[in-house]
């Protein structure tokens, strides 16, 4: 038997209100290191774009994905996540994972 395959858009949003660290205010060279973005844990999901807003324009970040695999080779501006940035292939992730959030202030 083959089995069925659903696929539903779903826009997950991480901020002050669901993810509190996101609250916190980091000092020069300061960092936050793998804050989770929690994803729910009844489906595998395709993350097909990120988007990052950053009102201080300070951040650098590092993302990883659900298996703990880093996305970037090293810190990178937040800006370059401004704006929907399209992830080709999709990132996988299982059913009950996160996404592993690292934050530093670049002053």
């Amino acid at each position: 038997m083959k089995e069925s395959t659903v696929t539903e858009d779903f826009v997950y949003s991480f901020d002050a209100s669901n993810t509190p660290v996101l609250a916190q205010t980091l000092l020069p060279g300061q960092s936050a290191l793998g804050v989770p973005l929690l994803l729910e844990s009844d489906a595998v999901y395709e993350i097909r774009a990120i988007e990052i807003t950053d009102p201080t324009g300070l951040a650098l970040i590092r993302l990883r994905d659900g298996f703990g695999n880093y996305l970037e080779d090293d810190w990178t501006p937040s800006a370059a996540f401004a704006g929907v940035v399209t992830q080709e292939p999709a990132l996988v992730s299982p059913a009950g994972a996160a996404l592993l959030l690292d934050l530093r202030n670049a002053l």
